[in-house]
């Protein structure tokens, strides 16, 4: 999507008056949709394989003696670009949820909720959404912890590459005990 299609969507949840049950519940899918598919691309596909990249860049400077630019290229290209679109997805989840959230107290149900609830309409009850709200913000938040924690793993990685005689390190601590001697 484009950011201006974006931008009009996030428009239009923001003014959100209630509206009827259904959009409530989309919303929240929506906002369910975006955090899963951040934790699934920016988390384990980006901090997975920028990992792997940090591991190959080290194999190559044990091997050869020198670090590939191309390599240290593509690895801040790859931190940037799922950073970004972790940021992305944190702002339009706040949206969401910031035009949700006042919108989901049983109190504020409106004549037309009444009538859909007296139809049979058991999720007219409008605080049955904040569970799922809840959890997404939850999702969000854990997914947020993994990307900084394997990403700055990573970047970690990459930097002992250039301290480490043969570029190959193993978590340690002090940072320098790590260096792996393959001779």
């Amino acid at each position: 999507e484009t950011e201006r299609i974006k931008a009009t969507r996030l428009r239009t949840i923001q003014q959100l008056d209630g509206a009827d049950p259904w959009t409530r519940a989309s919303l929240a899918t929506w906002a369910r949709l975006i955090t899963t598919r951040v934790l699934l691309s920016t988390c384990f596909e980006g901090a997975f394989f920028t990992n792997i990249q940090s591991s190959s860049l080290a194999i190559e400077k044990a091997l050869t003696g020198k670090e590939d630019a191309l390599t240290i290229a593509s690895l801040i290209l790859s931190c940037l670009v799922f950073a970004e679109q972790l940021f992305s997805a944190v702002k339009a989840v706040y949206a969401i949820v910031a035009a949700l959230w006042p919108y989901l107290d049983d109190a504020r149900m409106t004549e037309q909720d009444m009538q859909f609830q007296e139809q049979g309409y058991t999720e007219m009850n409008r605080s049955s959404l904040k569970g799922n709200v809840i959890r997404t913000v939850l999702l969000l938040a854990v997914s947020m912890i993994l990307m900084s924690w394997w990403m700055s793993y990573a970047v970690l990685k990459t930097i002992m590459v250039f301290y480490c005689e043969q570029g190959m390190w193993n978590f340690a601590w002090p940072l320098a005990s790590g260096c792996v001697d393959t001779h």
